[in-house]
């Protein structure tokens, strides 16, 4: 019984530390986006550069 009347302390002692781990969790999804649409942007740029090295023959002679 004497465990019982502890509980929501342990509640109020915890809820910071769970508020910073999903402030942590959201700030990394947030680099996720960011480096996704990173990697969207150089693919983009890729494909455009091989396009136009495609079209363009070189020759060397």
């Amino acid at each position: 019984m004497a465990m019982a009347q502890h509980m929501p302390h342990i509640k109020y002692l915890f809820t910071p530390l769970i508020q910073d781990v999903y402030a942590v969790y959201n700030n990394v999804g947030y680099n996720c986006f960011i480096a996704a649409g990173i990697y969207v942007v150089i693919g983009l740029v890729s494909f455009v550069q091989v396009r136009l090295n495609k079209r363009n023959d070189y020759l060397v002679r």
